[in-house]
């Protein structure tokens, strides 16, 4: 799995509000980046099931709220996993780019928009207009 889990460019992630309504109370929650990661992964590991022999590889991006690191990045802290369902199969944390092997299949990624850093660093703002 490539990240971003939870992106610093999401709306409610980058002003802060992140909040949620209660099941039982129906009462607004607020919950921290920390707090969001944890029910992503919970979620994750309910669609797994707990007999699943699936082993996930997790490999951080570049835009994660809760692992800014400019690349090479090193790889997520196990540390955000202890309060999720997680933790009794904690996934393989690789770094950002990695290379792991799959059966035999050795396998690189680099999880970052290269194109788009290139792109917006060829666009010329506020051209004169005879050359618009």
């Amino acid at each position: 799995m490539a990240g971003p889990f939870v992106s610093q460019n999401q709306e409610d992630v980058s002003s802060g509000d992140l909040r949620y309504r209660d099941p039982t109370t129906g009462a607004l929650q607020f919950m921290s980046y920390e707090d969001l990661f944890e029910e992503i992964m919970n979620y994750i590991q309910t669609k797994l099931g707990s007999d699943s022999k699936t082993q996930i590889i997790m490999v951080p991006s570049s835009s994660e709220i809760s692992h800014i690191s400019p690349l090479p990045q090193p790889p997520l802290n196990h540390e955000l996993f202890l309060g999720s369902k997680m933790k009794n199969c904690m996934p393989i944390l690789m770094s950002n780019p990695a290379t792991f092997t799959v059966n035999d299949l050795s396998i690189g990624i680099v999880n970052t928009d290269v194109v788009k850093d290139m792109c917006i660093n060829m666009c010329i703002k506020n051209a004169p207009a005879d050359q618009a």
